[in-house]
């Protein structure tokens, strides 16, 4: 895939041909999103940081829905208004720019003509496997300790993503224990986080034990209802040391 300054994705389309995200779209559909954008966000940080990615998304959002991140701007469409047909007038008043490159189905009537303008256009299919390979091939380098890695942060490092109803986990070892300080009026759903692992909660702290079993990036911790706030983290590994984790909302 050649390099690009800024790539245009439907984003259900994308979802739909990656089987991970494609199953959550009958019941959760908000959680397809966010897991896909977490996934842009760290194939961005793998192919370099100048990708802007403008992802489209059919009709409104659900909740408080955040439209914008670090190289990545959502859109989501006005009603009857489908995501191919917004990306293809956004395409038009940019007059058809040439350094862009645009995912789309193969049965998008516009692919052809996009084409024939000079704007660059990638199969739905080969974007999503190709951004799999790059983060699993990250994600399997990073577990066997390579010394040199192209992901940005600390291979040690775990990253605890908050989203409107659940918390996702990326740690690339079994930790011991997971301590969160909380505040809000929220309530963990019952048997919501992964087997081989144990949760307790108060009204002002989560802890954590991961007793068996594996973590995959962005694997959901737990799932919540109401507000909830994470004031201080802390990751003992199984060694007893404190280990780096970060917080992102």
């Amino acid at each position: 895939m050649k390099s690009t300054e800024k790539i245009i994705i439907d984003g259900y389309n994308l979802i739909h041909k990656i089987p991970a995200l494609r199953e959550y779209m009958n019941g959760n559909p908000e959680l397809a999103r966010d897991q896909l954008l977490l996934r842009l966000s760290d194939y961005r940080t793998l192919r370099g940081s100048k990708i802007e990615f403008r992802v489209f998304f059919d009709g409104q959002a659900s909740g408080n829905y955040r439209t914008s991140q670090e190289g990545i701007l959502v859109t989501f469409t006005a009603p009857g208004v489908q995501a191919d047909e917004a990306i293809t007038l956004l395409l038009e008043r940019e007059n058809y720019p040439r350094g862009w490159l645009v995912v789309s189905s193969d049965d998008w009537d516009i692919a052809g003509v996009l084409r024939q303008q000079g704007v660059q256009t990638i199969r739905s299919e080969e974007f999503a496997n190709d951004m799999e390979h790059v983060l699993s091939g990250a994600f399997n380098r990073m577990k066997k300790g390579a010394e040199e890695t192209i992901i940005t942060r600390p291979p040690d490092e775990a990253v605890i993503h908050i989203a409107s109803s659940w918390v996702t986990i990326t740690c690339l070892y079994k930790f011991a224990y997971l301590y969160l300080k909380t505040s809000g009026d929220f309530t963990i759903i019952k048997d919501s986080w992964p087997e081989g692992f144990n949760l307790t909660y108060n009204g002002s702290s989560i802890s954590i034990c991961q007793i068996s079993g594996e973590l995959e990036p962005h694997d959901i911790l737990f799932e919540f209802t109401g507000n909830l706030t994470v004031q201080k983290l802390e990751l003992i590994d199984h060694e007893g040391r404190s280990r780096p984790v970060r917080l992102k909302n």
